[in-house]
């Protein structure tokens, strides 16, 4: 539920170029305490396991990550991500039962959730060889600059998604049906290097997360 434009792309890789500048500095100052202190993690696993310790702050997805629609695919797993953002995992103690389960509670405040990027850019800001889906930024101090704008700019262009699928509902038909899409796409025009162009907008990212 967010659009995917080159101003978040440039802020996700602000603050990922930013926090992989201080755990490499860390690294090269003492590497026991880096590894002690990440700040960041990769791949499915480890973010899901940020998210379930409440120890994430933010949640980046490249937005041309991969669909597995099977049971317990990536797409189930990616779901989970997204609802761990929203919610914490809570053990509840049924006094009836003689038993505890595992519950979801809103959070007081929500882990930023952001669509930016593609895979290759991901792995490329945090200087890594292979390509990276997901990315959760676990600490965040000495880059509230770029966090701040990151948040602002995801906001807005979540607000865009509404105001554009809100104005999609209101040009449906009688029946409650969208009308037939179109066969081309919608562009925008794009400025690069002072020329102009019509670029897709879901495609378009900066040179510099290139």
């Amino acid at each position: 539920e967010q659009l995917v434009v080159p101003a978040v792309n440039e802020a996700a890789c602000a603050l990922l170029a930013e926090v992989q500048r201080f755990q490499e500095r860390l690294y090269l100052r003492d590497p026991l305490k880096a590894s002690q202190k990440k700040r960041f993690v990769c791949g499915l696993r480890e973010v899901a396991r940020a998210l379930k310790s409440n120890k994430a702050k933010v949640l980046i997805v490249a937005h041309n990550i991969e669909r597995i629609t099977a049971e317990a695919g990536l797409d189930d797993m990616v779901s989970q991500l997204i609802t761990l953002c929203a919610k914490k995992q809570v053990w509840v103690y049924d006094e009836a039962a003689k038993a505890s389960t595992l519950q979801h509670e809103d959070r007081d405040k929500e882990v930023l959730l952001v669509f930016a990027m593609t895979r290759k850019a991901l792995s490329r800001a945090l200087k890594r060889s292979a390509k990276t889906s997901v990315v959760a930024v676990l600490n965040h101090d000495g880059a509230f600059e770029q966090y701040a704008r990151l948040e602002a700019l995801t906001r807005g262009a979540r607000l865009a998604y509404r105001q554009l699928t809100s104005a999609g509902a209101s040009d449906s038909g009688g029946d409650g049906t969208l009308p037939a899409p179109a066969d081309e796409r919608f562009l925008v025009n794009y400025v690069t290097q002072g020329r102009q162009a019509a670029v897709d907008p879901l495609l378009m990212r900066p040179s510099l997360c290139r």
